[in-house]
Order: C-alpha cells, then sequence, then structure tokens
C-alpha cells in the first residue's frame, strides 16, 4: 500500500505561506510537517502530492523523492496540514483505517485507504488538489475529533510555543561539544546543546534557566548575543552581534537572525539580522528583512488580532500575531 501525503482543496487557505513550497514544509516548533512524517515513519516510504507548479522545485530539493505519481493499486492518503504525531501513528498503526474508510475531522478528511482507480489517480492524473470531502463522500465516513491540523493561517504561530516545548522534550540536550569561549556565559547547560562545529563567541549569554537552547552544527553566536526561553538554531544559522532571541523562537538553515526576536519562526535562508523586532511572526525562506523592521504583534486595546484574507476578514483569537 502507498503512502500519499496530500495536499487538499483547503490549501489555498495557507497563502501566501505556501504559495512557493507545499504545505508540509510549514514550519512549526523546531521542524517543518514533512520532517515530523518522515521521523514518524520512521524509514517506511512515504511519498507526496502538491500542486504541479511547486513540485519541480520540491523534486530538485528533494531528488530522492516521490512526487505526484501513483506506485500501487491500493493507496492510503495522509492529509498534509497534519502535525504528524504519537496518537497519529498509534492509530494509522493499530489498523483503524480500514479498506475502504475515511477518517474526518470537522470537515477535514485526516486519512484514507482506498483503491487508486475509483479515485481517478494515476501515473499521468492527479488533480492539483484533492478535495478530501469528495474522496470521503465515495468512501465509509469515521468521524474523529482530536488531531492536530494547520487548518488557518495563523496556526503556525499560535501552536508554536507548545510545539517547541514538545519538541524541546525529545532533544538530546546536555551536549557542549562547539567551540565556547571562555568569557561565554551559558545558565543550566543541562538544558543546552552545542553541537560539534558549532561556535559561542566571546561574551554571549545562553540562559536555559527557563527552557531549552540547542545550537546545531556550523551554526554562529556572534559575541553579547543573548539566546533564552526554548531556542533552536538550525544549522549553519547565525545569530548577530547583540541580538536578544527568546520565548520560542526557531531559526532555520542558514538564515541570519539580529536584533529583538520572540516567539517566531524563521525559514531556512531567511534573512533578519539587523536591529528590529521580530515577534510572533512566519518569516519564510529567502525573505529579507531591512535594517530596523519592527511587527506589531499586538494591539493597543489588548484585544484579539483579526487579520485580512482571502476569505475575509478573520478573527484569530490570538492576543499575540
Amino acid at each position: 500500500m502507498q503512502v500519499i501525503i496530500f495536499e487538499d482543496e483547503k490549501t489555498s487557505r495557507l497563502s501566501p505561506l505556501v504559495d512557493l513550497k507545499p504545505v508540509c514544509d510549514l514550519v512549526t516548533g523546531c521542524r517543518s510537517l514533512r520532517e515530523r512524517f518522515i521521523a514518524a515513519f520512521e524509514g517506511r516510504m512515504l511519498t507526496w502530492h502538491m500542486r504541479r507548479n511547486i513540485a519541480p522545485c520540491f523534486s530538485e530539493n528533494h531528488p530522492g523523492a516521490v512526487v505526484n505519481r501513483v506506485l500501487e493499486d491500493e493507496v492510503m492518503l495522509i492529509n498534509a496540514r497534519l502535525i504528524c504525531d504519537a496518537a497519529v501513528m498509534e492509530f494509522i498503526d493499530s489498523g483503524r483505517v480500514g479498506p475502504g474508510e475515511a477518517v474526518v475531522q470537522n470537515g477535514n478528511l485526516l486519512f484514507c485507504r482506498a483503491k487508486a482507480e475509483p479515485l481517478h489517480f494515476s501515473e499521468t492524473v492527479f488533480p492539483d488538489t484533492i478535495d478530501g470531502m469528495v474522496v470521503a463522500g465515495a468512501l465509509s465516513r469515521v468521524e474523529v475529533s482530536g488531531f492536530r491540523l494547520i487548518d488557518n493561517l495563523w496556526d503556525c504561530v499560535a501552536m508554536h510555543p507548545a510545539m517547541m516545548r514538545e519538541d524541546g522534550a525529545a532533544l538530546d540536550l546536555g551536549r557542549i561539544e562547539g567551540e565556547v569561549h571562555p568569557s561565554a556565559i551559558l545558565v543550566n547547560p543541562s538544558a543546552i546543546t552545542i553541537e560539534k562545529g558549532a561556535e559561542v563567541k566571546a561574551g554571549a549569554v545562553l540562559d536555559a534557566s527557563d527552557g531549552f537552547i540547542y545550537i546545531s552544527a556550523g551554526a554562529v553566536v556572534e559575541p553579547v548575543a543573548l539566546l533564552m526561553e526554548n531556542v533552536f538554531i538550525a544549522p549553519n544559522a547565525r545569530v548577530k552581534s547583540g541580538a536578544r532571541i527568546y520565548s520560542n523562537v526557531c531559526i532555520g538553515s542558514g538564515a541570519k537572525a539580529g536584533g529583538e526576536i520572540e516567539d517566531s519562526i524563521m525559514e531556512p535562508y531567511s534573512n533578519k539580522q539587523h536591529d528590529g523586532f521580530l515577534g510572533h511572526s512566519y518569516i519564510s525562506s529567502w525573505c529579507n528583512l531591512g535594517a530596523g523592521t519592527d511587527t506589531s504583534d499586538l494591539k493597543n486595546n489588548y484585544s484579539p488580532v483579526s487579520i485580512e484574507t482571502a476569505q475575509g476578514k478573520m478573527a484569530t483569537g490570538q492576543q499575540f500575531l
């Protein structure tokens, strides 16, 4: 049975974050949704369905990936917006997704098992997005609750603090293997990892008294930077001199981070190396924030934030965004 991680008809609700990448490359916590699927399936083969216009770039970046191809008669579809955690894998591995069944939560197709031919999927015919509820309508429908799904544009940021804590609990902490300048200060090193090949320069402060700090191989923390309260620095990222980075921040591979950053996600190769405030924000790959850029994440009257989307003005229920 072929496992296909699919993009559904609600993908457009996540624009502009997914305009140039597949849904599975969205990040919340320390990892992308794709990385969560791969880790959870522990070496089992996964294949990927996505919009045609982004498939070539994805295939170039992941040469071994099977994209928009049906290889077997029976398929299991898994929604790319799903956060693949232990509960998801227990549901799947226990056989609770039976042949001809569609598992639905709040109008979203989460998983299904079906023959490819009745779904009109083939080697050459694959819809740009799969209408999950149309698929579910042709199968035996099972309603569930409790699974986590990226349903709205702001969900990656809203879920981020909890996901950072969850991911942090699974990290191998307490390893100081990189190069640390003698004048750098490490508070609670049992909750800090500095991988071999990483560098922490003079006067930097890594305060893990309330959370974790993880600095990956090839990453550099420049002089007098402050990191605290759940910070993940991916390989080859750079934290600029004097930066203040705290309270659930993920900095992707090759990204540059400076100024003040809190509760934010910076995808790989994004750039915010100058002074300015970034809070409760999501920065996609190859975005560059100029010197002095500030984001306002709180209304003057402290009321929940609403945002304009393609579907109109929507209440997020978030005080900070």
